[in-house]
């Protein structure tokens, strides 16, 4: 279906069914779901009640800007911000955009505990059907503040009732750091766990051929995902390990994620490199420590990402600090400094 203008009903435009609809300018409606299909609107989006998804089939592209009060998202691509104040939900999950935050988004926590009752179907999925339908009645999906701390108290208190008791032969917490980080298809020790990372980047080190080597849902991918997940939780890592596999696995969490970020950067895949820099661009990582191709790294990806208040604040201390990098890495950030962008930015300062 194509038109050729604006697109404009006082009604719902609904894809359950391959749906393929292209509008050449703007579209208004009360409420969009996509699916299976694809919907391009060329203009803007405005959606009274707001928007939503289901499935990986289909798409929603919306090359203007987008206006909805609710942004509905499961395992779909689709639009994540509203030019206006919205609510945004990605995979059962309540989300407030935020610069520092893997992909732009942190997620609250317990957000199962903040939908009204009929509406969250496990942890990490909803009935859209069911959330609109209090949201066409002009009723809040979710629940008030009291609500909430009341929920969330009595769900701990039966989480403390489901513990078991402390047998005195065993420390408390003595679960190990793979159950603890959720590894997936993982059991072992905290020793088997140090050397599975170890032997595994190494392993990887050792494939030629790059496709291969950073295909997505490959072994180098299925690294970096244990590896942020151990990043995320690196106080249980300095209390469970020595020193020396302290610092060998943070070489490894870095050195696994700057390749992925290397290859990213070479085919061109943005989605993937945002992901990758905003993890490595974290404050916790400090150019003292780290290797200096990590930081060349960063500073060629926040210029491909247009980060450029980041990057530059970045190239200014490694500037102060060109003796850690290898010539050809120096001549890398040189460039940035001489450059018009870096010059205005630091006009600024």
């Amino acid at each position: 279906m194509f038109v050729n203008g604006n697109l404009s009903t006082g009604g719902d435009i609904i894809d359950d069914d391959y749906l393929f609809l292209q509008v050449a300018k703007d579209t208004t409606c009360s409420y969009l779901h996509s699916q299976d299909g694809v919907i391009a609107i060329g203009g803007n989006l405005t959606a009274l009640w707001g928007i939503s998804d289901e499935y990986n089939d289909g798409m929603l592209q919306v090359f203007g800007k987008t206006q909805a009060p609710y942004i509905v998202s499961n395992d779909h691509a689709m639009p994540d911000h509203s030019a206006s104040e919205c609510v945004y939900i990605l995979d059962g999950r309540i989300g407030q955009s935020y610069l520092g935050a893997l992909d732009g988004w942190e997620f609250f926590e317990d957000c199962e505990l903040m939908f009204k009752d009929g509406i969250c179907e496990d942890e990490y999925q909803i009935d859209i059907s069911a959330f609109f339908k209090f949201v066409k009645k002009g009723v809040n999906p979710l629940v008030d503040f009291k609500t909430f701390e009341a929920r969330k108290a009595a769900w701990d208190e039966e989480n403390e009732e489901q513990e078991p008791e402390d047998t005195g032969d065993l420390p408390k917490n003595s679960e190990t750091i793979a159950e603890t980080i959720y590894l997936e298809n993982f059991s072992g020790s905290d020793e088997e766990l140090y050397e599975y990372m170890v032997s595994e980047f190494e392993a990887i080190e050792k494939i030629g051929d790059e496709s291969e080597k950073y295909a997505y849902g490959g072994r180098a991918f299925k690294l970096s995902i244990i590896a942020a997940r151990m990043a995320e939780n690196w106080r249980l890592i300095t209390q469970r390990y020595s020193a020396q596999q302290i610092d060998e696995l943070r070489k490894i969490i870095i050195k696994s994620a700057t390749n992925l970020a290397d290859y990213f950067l070479k085919i061109g895949d943005k989605k993937q490199l945002a992901f990758i820099y905003e993890f490595l661009n974290d404050d916790a990582v400090s150019i003292e420590k780290d290797e200096p191709f990590l930081y060349e790294t960063l500073v060629r990806a926040g210029l491909e990402l247009q980060d450029y208040d980041s990057t530059y604040a970045l190239v200014s201390v490694i500037d102060k600090k060109s003796e850690f990098l290898p010539q050809e890495m120096a001549k890398s950030i040189a460039d940035v400094i001489k450059s018009e962008g870096y010059r205005a930015w630091l006009a600024k300062q």
